[in-house]
Order: structure tokens, then sequence, then C-alpha cells
């Protein structure tokens, strides 16, 4: 425990030292702060300065403030959805869509089609026949086959299957 009488000594120091600080700042409060004198040019009024070259080159013209604040950018023109690819009931099914490298070293997609006719699995490359059908397009989800004017489209999962 504390002994009272000394805790006593430490509030009178503190109220002693707040007291001493606030007379301070008052005495300091009232010192007059010395006035300075102010360097003041006179002007003639009734005489006028010579123009200089430089006057014209300083002039501010209307052209100055003629720019755009605001940019607004062209609209771009928005993407046209694909036109929808007629359904037709074939009995191919899209089972996977694999890369390969060709002998150059590019990757090559290949489609993984299933035959139920032939009961067949085929892995076919661009422009490959299957059943009469031409494989024309590989996409990361689905594969567009055609027959003369007719185009099929083959998806993975159709169903949402596994």
């Amino acid at each position: 425990m504390t002994n009272p009488q000394s805790y006593r000594r430490v509030l009178k120091l503190i109220r002693v030292v707040m007291v001493v600080m606030l007379v301070g700042t008052l005495v300091w409060a009232m010192i007059p702060v010395r006035n300075e004198p102010i360097n003041e040019f006179v002007v003639d009024t009734n005489k006028h300065p010579e123009p200089d070259s430089t006057a014209k080159k300083r002039a501010v013209s209307s052209a100055a403030f003629d720019l755009t604040l605001w940019h607004i950018p062209p609209v771009a023109e928005q993407p046209r959805a694909p036109e929808p690819v007629r359904v037709v009931q074939v009995s191919l099914e899209l089972m996977a869509i694999t890369t390969r490298q060709d002998e150059a070293g590019q990757p090559v997609g290949h489609a993984v089609i299933y035959d139920p006719g032939e009961d067949q699995l085929h892995t076919m490359p661009l422009g490959q026949v299957i059943s009469g059908y031409t494989l024309i397009e590989i996409n990361a989800d689905s594969v567009t086959l055609r027959s003369g004017n007719r185009e099929v489209r083959l998806e993975l999962n159709p169903d949402g299957e596994v």
C-alpha cells in the first residue's frame, strides 16, 4: 500500500506545477507583440508604363479556355448474339474434347464422339467426316457438325450428367 502522506505530496506537487505553468502562460500572453514596418510601394497612377514586347505573349486568349472537361467515349457496338442453330436429332454423342500436338508442336483440338450406330468412339480433328457430318468447329464445351446446309451442335453433358 502507498503511504497517504506521499500521495498528498504528489498531488500538491502536481498542483504547484500546474499553477506555475498557468502563470507563465498568462505572463507570456501579456507581452506585447512588436510591430514590424510593412514595406509599401507607392504607385503613380498618372504615369502609364510603356508596353513591352512580352505583353502580347502574356495576354490571355479565350482559346486557352477551349478544352474538353469531360470526354464521353463513343458507344461501342454491341456484339450480336449468334443466330440460334436449329435443333436436329442426331444419334451422335460428344464424349470429350481433347488437345493434341501436331508434328510442328502446335496444339490441335480433337473431338471424341460416340456413334451408337457403329457402337464405336471416334477421335476426330477438324474436317473429318462421321455419319455424313463434317466436323467444322471445336469450342471449349461443344462441337459443330455440318451436312450440306444443315448444322448440328453437340454439347458436353447436355443434360447435366457426369
